[in-house]
């Protein structure tokens, strides 16, 4: 064992390599540069991964990961005792994890889980996961739909398979509605960096409208992807990165409806999906340290919704050139933004192991600190907590804790 920086002890064993941090003298107090913060954190480290974990979720008091190992692990938060969390079910798969997505059908949830040779699974943590599908190429991404009535995955290929969700008291059963070629090769590609985008455009993320009547897609072109899901058309298309897009999450706060997208290029772009305009670019925070990509992304509320229900929104032109949409000036974009009910975070995973949270209005930075020892690969948000998995075989929850200021 080695202990290394004072905050983090490596332990290896036979079974793999583990290890525990020692976070509160970080998660305390001021940033690195000793600006006070409004957003802090209590974290709470889940082991027992044997190799890197690929996928994970979060539902209620449940958390799902999954690693390159195959296994997949289902911990209850709410059974924890000295940040000690419970695992309730396990399962292995004998495949590569690449993705997984928790789907709540009333008391139950269901697991769907996507492999790198293609393989999708259902899992309802009684029996054994059951294969469900089969796309031959490594599924990147898997979203449900807000109200948990479709399923969508993508693929390397570039394609998306669409799937109806029905659910009945013992069981959710799938009907695919049709496979699509959202991103295509480029047939001139020149750029070295992009050698094989001539061949294909991965896909990397996925999310639902808030209606569920189009799909946001981001791929290794740089390009984000709005289809209708009536008539399978893209409907709009931004090139807001230099690099591939990596992650994007789709939402919904008042009447503003908001698509946030990363990049490997290390910027944020946040649009408003009713005038396409961009609202928004944040850039990587000075504080993160060494050479690294942003991976994941998720957006969170500074307090709960109003009760009144928002009226959904979907987008309101067609077009198919890359240059949909203009940026706002920022005295534009605030008056947008003063729609908002509540302050909203974009909360960021990077490659070597930083979670960041800013505020998507002011762009201030209310958390950056290296929490993992590998890179993140995964994250996903739930009311005020961020999961998060890694190449360090650890899984993370942290309760964020919103100040009035």
């Amino acid at each position: 064992m080695e202990l290394v920086d004072s905050k983090c002890l490596w332990i290896g064993t036979v079974d793999g390599v583990f290890h525990v941090n020692f976070m509160s003298d970080i998660l305390a107090g001021s940033t690195t540069r000793g600006e006070p913060r409004h957003l802090d954190t209590q974290m709470t480290s889940f082991l027992f991964h044997e190799i890197s974990c690929c996928g994970v979720d979060i539902s209620g008091n449940y958390v799902f990961s999954g690693d390159l190992g195959g296994n997949i692990l289902v911990w209850n938060t709410s059974h924890s005792t000295d940040h000690d969390p419970v695992i309730i079910h396990r399962a292995n798969i004998g495949d590569s994890v690449r993705c997984l997505q928790a789907v709540r059908s009333g008391e139950r949830v269901e697991v769907f889980v996507g492999t790198l040779s293609g393989c999708l699974y259902q899992w309802d943590l009684v029996g054994e996961p059951r294969m469900v599908e089969f796309k031959e190429e490594t599924i990147t991404c898997i979203r449900a739909s807000k109200r948990c009535d479709r399923l969508c995955i993508s693929m390397i290929t570039g394609y998306i398979t669409l799937f109806d969700m029905t659910h009945s008291q013992h069981e959710i059963v799938i009907t695919k509605l049709f496979d699509l070629k959202v991103h295509h090769p480029c047939e001139k590609q020149t750029d070295l960096r992009f050698g094989s985008l001539n061949i294909k455009a991965e896909i990397w993320s996925l999310d639902f409208s808030p209606c569920a009547t189009q799909i946001a897609t981001g791929s290794e072109d740089q390009t984000v992807k709005i289809t209708r899901i009536e008539d399978q058309k893209t409907v709009a298309s931004f090139k807001d990165h230099t690099l591939a897009v990596t992650c994007i999450t789709w939402v919904q706060h008042g009447n503003l409806s908001l698509l946030t997208s990363c990049s490997d290029d290390n910027t944020v772009v946040i649009r408003d999906t009713r005038s396409l305009f961009k609202l928004k670019t944040l850039t990587l925070p000075s504080d993160v340290v060494g050479f690294c990509t942003l991976t994941y992304l998720g957006v969170i509320s500074g307090c709960k919704p109003p009760s009144t229900p928002s009226v959904c929104s979907t987008l309101s032109v067609d077009s198919t050139s890359s240059d949909t949409g203009s940026t706002l000036s920022e005295c534009e974009a605030s008056e947008v933004f003063s729609q908002l009910h509540n302050t909203l975070y974009v909360v960021c995973g990077s490659e070597n192991g930083y979670l960041i949270s800013r505020d998507m209005v002011s762009g201030h930075v209310t958390f950056c600190d290296r929490v993992h020892q590998g890179s993140i690969e995964g994250l996903k948000c739930e009311g005020d907590r961020v999961v998060t998995c890694s190449s360090d075989c650890c899984v993370q929850v942290h309760q964020l804790m919103l100040s009035d200021e």
